[in-house]
This record gives structure tokens, C-alpha cells and sequence, in this order.
């Protein structure tokens, strides 16, 4: 394109010294290879098909003010464009993740996203849920340079299908049965032939694991209603001498200790981490059958997050138990017992971290809550029904 203008400033400069045959076959020469330079960048050098096509789309598509995260590469599933959204939610820079592949960005591939009716991908701090849609992007000659690939964050909508479907198979299941059992003794106990001890026993047993499960689903609705607004800096080691405050008169012959530096803080919501530790030591005190249970609440500090744990010398959790919580769903054949690990696995959630189970050596478990450090954390309303489940 600079040729023809090239030519006519030098034109009239040379006219006077050179031939006119002479400038017409170098403005000829000049022009051919113009003519050449552009045949080769549309044929060999595939000018229209590198990512700029795609680019020079991308402020059609992608909407500054979008909250969802929206990614455009090209056929070559490299990432052309990105907004603010997406750049903040996966912890991308903009500029460093232009031309690479979509998979080192987001953590999955073109293909997974299509296939999946919800992915898990790694962003600061933890992990999160999102729904992926993905179009193509077409030009004005209907050639379709690449995709936009929008991912919408699902996790407060899994999390509230979660809580639905626990606290409905809890009242149907659990509760089912222990008003079975009541029912059934106090029918030997109406009938009088039986001794009235062990039916009464067992009576007094099934009311209270009602009772319990009944405060269980209060303290989750409770929880759950919280907006989960990060308190300033709380003293970890303050938080577990707290809880375990609670169960030392209960569990006289336990030992529970804190292995907490007191240097240690962390900005998150206080009630949300109570109710967490809360279930954690419970669950280590209730199902522990050792001579002299133990306890101990401890954390470590990383780079980025802080890793509190319960371990504890008891049983451990039961297999099944975990591969519900990991999972996230549960069905008829194969669910958890109760509430309380549901009411980590949410806590953790909403507090924006991670949760994860080891077994101890000979006997126990590791419950470890990794808390990112200055991460927002899951914000959501409580959901309908939760209360009036609660509350029943």
C-alpha cells in the first residue's frame, strides 16, 4: 500500500533526470511486487485466518460490563480476548494469556467445557462451579474465526440444590425412621408385657438424635442466612479455644488442645468459622470409641491461604461418608448419615475454600479447611424452604 505513494513523491523529483520509460518500468516493478507481497499474505501467510480475525471481533462480543467471565479464542482454541470478569475470576493477566492455549487460562480445554453440564475449574483461592456456553464467533463473510466462550459461576445454585436435597432426605429418611422406632416402643410399653427399662431407653434415645438433628438443620439454616462478610483480622488460635471451650466439660476424659501460633489471623466471617470448627470437633468427640479421645485443632500458613485442621484418634470417617460430601450429591442407595459434614462442606464454601479428609496413622482423620487469605468470600441468600426445614 506505501508503494503508490512512494512513487508519486519521487515521480516529479526524477522526471527531469531520468527516462520516462525508465520511472514508467520502476513503477511497474514497484506495483508487481505489491501486487505480489499481498497474494502471498492472503494465500501462504494466511493473513485472514491468524488470531487477529477472531481479535478484531472480540469488542463485539465481549461486553466490558458482563459479570459473567467471557473468554473469545480462535480456531486454534488460543485465547484472542478476555474480559474483566474473566481476567479477575481465573487470576489471568490479560496480555500474559493473549495467543496461549484456553486450557492454561481456565483449566480445561474447548471440548471439555462443550461436553460437561457443569466443570469444576481452579480459581484463586479454591475452586468453583460454572456453566459453560459456547458460540461461535462469525465475520461479516459468515467465516467463523473462533469462539466466545462464556462461563457463568454456579456454585451458590449447586450449593442450594445441595442443602434442598439433604435437609429433604434427612425429613424423609432419618426422621422416618426414629418416629418408627418411638412409635414401635411405646406400643410394648402400652401393651405391659415387657420389662418398660429398654423400650423407654431406646425412646429416649430416638428423641434426642431428633432433637439433635432438628438443632443440626437450625444451625445450618442459621449459618447459611448469614451474610458471610469477612470480620477484621480473628485470632485462629482465640476461635479454637473457643470452641473447644465448649465440649471440655462434656468430655472430661478428651484431650483437646490448640496447636495454633497466636500470630495467626485470618479475615473471615467469625459465626460462619464457629459453626464449621463446631461441627468438625463435635463429630471427632460423638463418634470417637478410644479409651481417651483426642483432639487437636492446628493450622499452617502458605503463601496464600491458611490450612486449619481437626484431627482426631477416633474411627474415622466412614468411606461413603466421604465420597458423598466430595462429590456433592447423594441418592438413594448411597448418602450420608446426618447434617454435620453437609454443614462443613457448605461453611466451607461460603467462607471461599477448600475442604479436604486424610486418614491418620494408626488410627483417625485429618479434617484440614484451606482459607484463602484475602479472597471474597461466597455470598448467597438463604434459600426458600431452608427456614420452615429448620424449623421443623
Amino acid at each position: 500500500m506505501a508503494w503508490p505513494w512512494l512513487a508519486y513523491v519521487l515521480t516529479p523529483g526524477v522526471a527531469s533526470r531520468v527516462a520516462i520509460d525508465t520511472i514508467i518500468g520502476f513503477n511497474a516493478t514497484g506495483y508487481t511486487l505489491s501486487l505480489a507481497a499481498v497474494g502471498f499474505a492472503v494465500t501462504r501467510g494466511g493473513i485472514f485466518e491468524a488470531a487477529p480475525a477472531a481479535g478484531t471481533l472480540g469488542p463485539e462480543t465481549v461486553l466490558a460490563d458482563l459479570d459473567d467471565a467471557v473468554i473469545v479464542v480462535d480456531r486454534d482454541r488460543r485465547v484472542v480476548k478476555l474480559n474483566e470478569t474473566a481476567a479477575d475470576t481465573f487470576g489471568a493477566d490479560s496480555e500474559a494469556v493473549t495467543s496461549g492455549p484456553l486450557a492454561e487460562c481456565v483449566g480445561a480445554g474447548l471440548d471439555t467445557l462443550r461436553d460437561s453440564e457443569t466443570v469444576e475449574l481452579a480459581v484463586p483461592g479454591g475452586s468453583r462451579h460454572f456453566e459453560a456456553s459456547i458460540s461461535p464467533v462469525r465475520d461479516r463473510f459468515d467465516r467463523q474465526p473462533g469462539h466466545a466462550v462464556v462461563l457463568t459461576d454456579v456454585t451458590r445454585e449447586r450449593v442450594r440444590s445441595q442443602r434442598l436435597s439433604v435437609l429433604n432426605r434427612v425429613l424423609r429418611h432419618n426422621l422416618r425412621n426414629e418416629m418408627g422406632n418411638i412409635i414401635g416402643r411405646a406400643e410394648l410399653i402400652a401393651d405391659g408385657d415387657h420389662e418398660y427399662s429398654d423400650p423407654a431407653e431406646s425412646i429416649l434415645t430416638s428423641a434426642d438424635d431428633l432433637m439433635s438433628t432438628s438443632e443440626r438443620a437450625r444451625q445450618v439454616e442459621r449459618m447459611m442466612a448469614v451474610t458471610p462478610t469477612p470480620d477484621d483480622e480473628i485470632p485462629l488460635a482465640d476461635v479454637a479455644e473457643r470452641v473447644l471451650g465448649e465440649y471440655r466439660s462434656a468430655y472430661p476424659d478428651a484431650t483437646l488442645s490448640v496447636d495454633i501460633d497466636e500470630s495467626v489471623t485470618l479475615s473471615v466471617n467469625d459465626r460462619v468459622l464457629v459453626a464449621v470448627l463446631d461441627n468438625l470437633v463435635e463429630n471427632a468427640l460423638v463418634h470417637n470409641d478410644a479409651p481417651t479421645p483426642v483432639v487437636t485443632v492446628s493450622a499452617r500458613v502458605t503463601d496464600d491461604s491458611v490450612c486449619l485442621s481437626v484431627a482426631d484418634n477416633g474411627p474415622g470417617i466412614p468411606e461413603y461418608e466421604r465420597a458423598v460430601i466430595e462429590a456433592g450429591d447423594e441418592d438413594s442407595l448411597e448418602h450420608g448419615s446426618g447434617l454435620g459434614l453437609w454443614a462443613v462442606k457448605w461453611g466451607v464454601v461460603r467462607l471461599g475454600g477448600d475442604l479436604s479428609f486424610e486418614d491418620r496413622e494408626p488410627d483417625g482423620t485429618v479434617v484440614t479447611l484451606d482459607l484463602p487469605a484475602g479472597t471474597k468470600p461466597e455470598s448467597e441468600p438463604a434459600a426458600p424452604g431452608v427456614a420452615e426445614a429448620g424449623a421443623d
